[in-house]
């Protein structure tokens, strides 16, 4: 009989412990139970196992205490308190589990909040160590300059387009712009092919210097627009402020000057046919060697100018991607990259003046 009693209050005891006050909790109640003893990382006054842990043993031995002594009254002596040990021994016992228990719970809760504590502080390093990165590669992207003085103008923006941010703080390539990137390389690549066997890039015949040259000029015209405009698309999309959107045209336009200017001297110092018993023999010889150095000094320097202006975007472009990724084997990401370069390196090696 005492045994069912004990069950009845045991069932009375978890009833009042557990039930939640908010009748709707009731509807989940599995998920409740689960929550309501399992540790968290909570404060430990907010832990239903650790109270239960500690009330349920002292629950009990009350309950044995009264159900076992109901029959033996105490005594105020030094006889009913040894009767009173002796009798409530198995009581005792229980209730000696409390602070047993209660330890045990402290101690996994402990661990529980320490494991919490390393999970936050590892999610803060990795938050300070993405945002000190994201710092130390905006200050570089910043001190990066092209050929014409041109900056990036949106660090920040060029970051975001190379990754994606996912959870956890972890990067990945943005790969789709990547490939973007390598379509827009493996274009310029095919107009400096085109522009490369052109007579524009061919040294102008020079009995008809400007009309031929114009005519190169005027041939390839839609070409060159096409790859200032490449380039153009490119330093948009890498951020960088333009200055200008036709500098190649410009470098051609400035070369096709000069060399109307040179021609317009020429003629002007030499504006009849002269034998070689004239006085003014060996100064129309010296105007025509100065003449040959004006026409090989512009065209040079316009081939030299175009091949630095490209080759400025590339190398732009590799010191962004070795900035973003610290990695040196771009050939697999930007494949178009090399290609450019190997029809570059090309193109210095066909002969003409080339820089450096």
């Amino acid at each position: 009989m005492t045994i069912l009693i004990y069950i009845f209050c045991v069932f009375l005891f978890l009833f009042l412990f557990i039930v939640p006050k908010n009748k709707e909790k009731l509807r989940p109640l599995k998920k409740y139970l689960f929550n309501k003893f399992t540790l968290n990382e909570n404060s430990l006054h907010e832990q239903g196992l650790f109270w239960f842990a500690i009330l349920f043993p002292l629950y009990s031995s009350l309950c044995f205490i009264f159900l076992l002594g109901w029959d033996y009254p105490f005594k105020w002596d030094a006889i009913g308190f040894n009767d009173f040990l002796n009798i409530h021994k198995f009581s005792l016992g229980i209730l000696a589990l409390s602070p047993i228990l209660g330890a045990f719970v402290v101690s996994a809760h402990r661990s529980i909040q320490t494991a919490k504590q390393i999970e936050v502080t590892e999610k803060k390093n990795k938050v300070d160590i993405y945002y000190t990165r994201r710092k130390f590669i905006k200050e570089q992207l910043s001190d990066i300059k092209t050929l014409n003085n041109e900056k990036i103008s949106n660090p920040n923006i060029l970051y975001m387009k190379f990754f994606t941010l996912s959870g956890n703080y972890n990067e990945n390539k943005e790969v789709l712009f990547i490939e973007n990137l390598n379509y827009k390389l493996k274009t310029l690549n095919g107009f400096i092919f085109k522009l490369t066997s052109s007579k524009l890039m061919k040294k102008p015949d020079i009995d008809k210097l400007s009309a031929d040259f114009n005519k190169n000029k005027a041939d390839n015209f839609l070409l060159i627009l096409r790859l200032d405009s490449i380039i153009y698309q490119l330093k948009t999309e890498l951020e960088i402020t333009v200055n200008t959107k036709c500098y190649i045209f410009n470098i051609i336009k400035k070369c096709s000057d000069e060399l109307a200017n040179a021609e317009k001297n020429y003629d002007d110092a030499c504006t009849y046919p002269i034998s070689n018993d004239d006085p003014d023999y060996d100064y129309h010889e010296e105007m025509g060697v100065v003449y040959e150095m004006n026409i090989d000094n512009s065209f040079n320097e316009m081939v030299e100018d175009i091949i630095l202006y490209i080759k400025n975007i590339l190398d732009t472009l590799k010191d962004i991607y070795l900035i973003l990724f610290n990695d040196t084997d771009f050939e697999n990401d930007l494949p178009g990259l090399s290609h450019c370069y190997e029809h570059i390196k090309n193109w210095r090696q066909s002969g003409d003046k080339k820089p450096e």
